[in-house]
């Protein structure tokens, strides 16, 4: 078994998190969206929402979330937990969920995933500028803003340009990413892939081409239902052009 903070958090409060030979899930399908920190999962998310046809993903295999919510439902094992919030959070027979690679994991495991592999689908989204996801990673450690619906924590005035944090940024990214490909090549399972980049040239026929992947024909984003929006700024660029340079 992988060991993780994520992972060693939800032992210590469920007890275990052993495999079941099986357990009864609602009969819907599920769609996890891969991802990694600052790649536009939550854009994505709100434009595929947009239509109508799907929930948002939500992250409720966070570990801080798992623990809040099975404390306030009562449940007491993760494969419970599991089953509540499929049965909760789908609809039109769709249960949406963001899901980072030690998450998957951990669903893998405990034998989650097995009993949901045949009715799941999944999308990896990858930023193809690993060094602007990085320097986005960075930036949103010290402000403690994520998306555009947050308001920063520190000023740009009061962050740090941090050429190692970088560096360790882009790595990370990388490994996250190799790793959710690995996953589906030893699993024969071909994701629906799709680049940050291609979302924002071209945000309708992007959402259009993976409803269409997913079986679900007439799918159109609406622009006016999403309201997040680009967090970059100057200091992303300062950052960049500093850490070109070698500085």
């Amino acid at each position: 078994m992988v060991d993780t903070a994520q992972r060693r958090a939800l032992a210590a409060h469920f007890g275990t998190l052993a495999a079941v030979p099986s357990f009864e899930t609602p009969d819907v399908h599920v769609l996890f969206l891969c991802f990694t920190n600052r790649c536009g999962s939550d854009f994505l998310s709100q434009a595929m929402a947009s239509t109508g046809l799907l929930p948002g993903c939500e992250e409720p295999f966070n570990p801080a979330t798992v623990i809040a919510r099975s404390r306030a439902r009562g449940l007491t094992s993760i494969q419970a937990y599991v089953t509540d919030t499929i049965a909760t959070l789908a609809r039109n027979t769709w249960f949406c969920s963001k899901i980072s690679i030690e998450q998957l994991v951990m669903l893998c495991e405990t034998g989650i995933l097995r009993s949901l592999w045949p009715r799941s689908h999944f999308i990896l989204l990858e930023r193809n500028d690993k060094l602007g996801q990085a320097i986005s990673r960075a930036i949103a450690w010290q402000t403690e803003r994520w998306t555009s619906h947050q308001t920063a924590r520190k000023s740009a005035e009061d962050i740090v340009y941090d050429r190692d944090r970088i560096t360790d940024g882009i790595a990370r990214v990388t490994w996250e990413t190799n790793a959710f490909r690995a996953f589906f090549v030893a699993n024969q399972r071909v994701p629906i892939h799709r680049s940050y980049e291609a979302l924002r040239a071209d945000l309708g026929g992007t959402v259009s081409g993976i409803f269409d992947s997913l079986g679900i024909a007439g799918a159109q984003a609406d622009p006016s239902r999403i309201t997040l929006a680009p967090v970059s700024g100057p200091i992303n660029a300062e950052w960049r052009r500093r850490y070109l340079a070698g500085a």
